[in-house]
């Protein structure tokens, strides 16, 4: 019986990280950095016509590497 594919490895690792960010949480992925979740404000936005507008506060995703370094 064979074992999963590196494409259902990959799948089911996206799909933690995913849920692991919906829930506000970080995760560290050894060898490569963390990811995390950090929330802006809104914050004024002004077009090329001058127009401003207003951009809703939101969630981001973060990523910093391992440091390299080491």
């Amino acid at each position: 019986m064979a074992g999963p594919s590196a494409e259902d490895i990959i799948h089911a690792f996206a799909r933690a990280v995913r849920e692991s960010l919906e829930a506000g949480e970080s995760i560290d992925v050894p060898g490569l950095g963390r990811f995390g979740v950090e929330h802006r404000q809104s914050q004024m936005i002004e077009a090329d016509d001058g127009e401003a507008t207003m951009a809703p506060p939101r969630d981001v995703i973060t990523f910093t590497p391992e440091n390299a370094d080491t």
